[in-house]
């Protein structure tokens, strides 16, 4: 039977199984509320973090700080909100066609695609916030901010380089190799870096 259906149908028979087993939904109305009440509270951090962000960014597009920033947590709550709110409305179709329809699968089908959109704004979010975790430089204004501080002092005569890495959204180590003035003492020499 099960390769009747596979070699008909196509697909992975044991799969078909799966979604097609199970009692049809009964009685959707305390579905429906549950889905409700969840919305409401998603929807809610949701509009909180979209508000937060909006104050952050500036001129930015929504994209374009998403990528730039280096606080990912406010994003991290819109992305999972986002999501979560895509399965409330994919899971209230689910429920609703298979009930309507007398067809389980539907619902199991809707249960996939949650896995999906979960899994595919998992990927947005390790993609985007990977750089953080090994240490990602700072913005080139910033590394071009302090090579100038640097190369305006009088007591160095070159900048030979610049390595930074954010340890953390407001907090940068930089390394920042320099060629100090000859005539510069041990004293002055660490003068100078305080200074820097």
């Amino acid at each position: 039977m099960d390769r009747q259906c596979g070699d008909a149908g196509g697909g992975d028979p044991l799969a078909r199984r799966y979604l097609q087993s199970g009692t049809g939904i009964e009685d959707a109305y305390f579905n429906y509320i549950v889905l409700t009440l969840a919305a409401i509270f998603e929807g809610a951090t949701w509009w909180i973090a979209v508000r937060s962000i909006g104050e952050r960014k500036g001129e930015a597009g929504h994209v374009e700080a998403f990528r730039k920033s280096k606080d990912p947590p406010t994003f991290m709550v819109l992305f999972e909100d986002s999501a979560a709110l895509i399965g409330i409305g994919l899971a209230f179709l689910g429920t609703w066609a298979a009930s309507t329809f007398q067809l389980p699968a539907l619902d199991g089908m809707a249960s996939i695609l949650i896995g999906l959109v979960l899994g595919g704004i998992a990927a947005i979010l390790a993609r985007e916030t990977k750089s953080l975790l090994i240490g990602e430089s700072a913005l080139p204004e910033v590394e071009n901010s302090i090579q100038s501080l640097a190369s305006n002092d009088p007591d160095i005569r070159k900048v030979n380089g610049l390595i930074t890495v954010h340890l953390a959204p407001s907090q940068i180590i930089a390394a920042l190799s320099v060629e100090f003035d000859d005539k510069l003492n041990t004293p002055a020499i660490e003068d100078l870096v305080e200074r820097l």
